[in-house]
């Protein structure tokens, strides 16, 4: 099985092959990065005909390296990957299908970001099941640079922080970037923190398996 992974940060990839080693270690994985989209993004402020069009030159390529699915793996673009699961043969599943599965099984979830594109995106699928869930969000746009650059020490301490804080608001706490998946072994609370990482290999296993 090969499985091919689009990013739009570096500070994803390490994380998502740590959680394919941990879950399916026998799984191949092909790597597509395209590290200006999310700056395009933020310049922006939407998704354009643009934006639509590289990602899906990279579902291509993705299809051209024989790849049995495809995985996004940057959070601020997975409506982009519902939109092009509908055009393809293969499975095209968002980075947090598997986090929202999770989050929807509660009443009341938090959810932890560091990109202000993300919680709008999770938020609206999470509302179309459960309109009446109770949502809170805590979002430091612009600490992903710090784990870009390898800088973990002030990211993890602010987000740690916000972590320790939203706890006590809520039933479940969603991490909801690859990036920030590590602090999930990082922090005790009495609260589930559910790791995307996780969820996301475990769900895009699940759809290839079904389509085969």
């Amino acid at each position: 099985m090969r499985i091919c992974l689009i990013s739009a940060t570096t500070a994803s990839i390490a994380p998502i092959e740590k959680a394919f080693k941990e879950v399916s270690p026998e799984v191949e994985y092909v790597h597509l990065l395209d590290s200006s989209l999310l700056k395009q993004l933020k310049e922006k402020d939407k998704i354009d005909e643009q934006i639509k069009s590289r990602f899906n030159t990279l579902i291509k390529l993705a299809i051209d390296a024989q790849c049995d699915g495809v995985l996004f793996t940057c959070s601020a673009f997975n409506d982009l990957a519902d939109f092009f699961d509908e055009k393809y043969t293969i499975p095209i599943v968002r980075s947090d299908r598997g986090l929202i599965n999770e989050l929807l099984q509660y009443d009341n979830v938090g959810i932890i970001s560091t990109v202000k594109e993300t919680p709008p995106v999770l938020i609206s699928s999470l509302k179309k099941v459960r309109s009446n869930q109770v949502i809170k969000t805590v979002v430091e746009d612009g600490l992903i640079h710090l784990a870009e650059e390898g800088d973990f020490k002030q990211h993890d301490e602010i987000l740690k922080s916000h972590i320790h804080s939203l706890a006590g608001k809520v039933e479940v706490i969603g991490l909801s970037q690859f990036s920030i998946a590590h602090l999930k072994k990082q922090v005790q609370i009495n609260k589930p923190i559910i790791d995307p990482t996780q969820t996301a290999v475990k769900e895009i296993m699940r759809r290839i398996n079904e389509s085969t």
